[in-house]
């Protein structure tokens, strides 16, 4: 009975993830009165756009998209934060001590048995809009972390831009 229901669990969350499988914008709308605008926000830069008069307008007083690059290591060394590993995610909260605007990051997750061995050892890209000396939480979806005893993470690579 735990089989078939484990089956049902999983089938359930694979459907679940080709139907709602991120793009690189997310759409959203705003209500205003009876006008309702549909708003689209890249994933990975932040930048945002509203459907006006048949063309994509940009939000007033955003920024105009940046080209993102990896971090130099002495600016990803001050991207530091605390996360868990529990309930089929892995989440926490980032602080971005660098220069630069963290727009992407990939976490390396290592979970671990009782005995201290490897259950699985994964990397996690996941989009994020950090500013330079901000906090912001972040959340991945992930299988497998039942029962795990313990895990580690680190940052594997920060993507970004700096202002000039």
């Amino acid at each position: 009975m735990k089989t078939r229901h484990l089956i049902i669990i999983l089938a359930a969350l694979f459907a679940a993830g080709i139907l709602f499988w991120p793009t690189l914008y997310r759409y959203d709308k705003t209500t205003a009165g009876d006008l309702s605008v549909p708003i689209r926000m890249n994933r990975l830069t932040g930048y945002t756009e509203y459907f006006y008069g048949g063309k994509w307008v940009p939000e007033k007083g955003r920024k105009e998209h940046k080209p993102t690059e990896v971090l130099p290591p002495d600016q990803q060394a001050r991207i530091t934060g605390n996360a868990s590993l529990s309930f089929g995610s892995f989440s926490g909260k980032i602080h971005n001590g660098s220069d630069w605007t963290v727009t992407g990051l990939t976490f390396r997750v290592v979970a671990k048995e009782k005995d201290g061995s490897v259950r699985w050892d994964r990397n996690f890209k996941e989009s994020i809009n950090v500013d330079p000396l901000t906090t912001a939480s972040f959340s991945v979806s992930v299988t497998g972390d039942e029962g795990c005893a313990s895990h580690e993470w680190s940052i594997h690579e920060a993507l970004g831009y700096k202002d000039q």
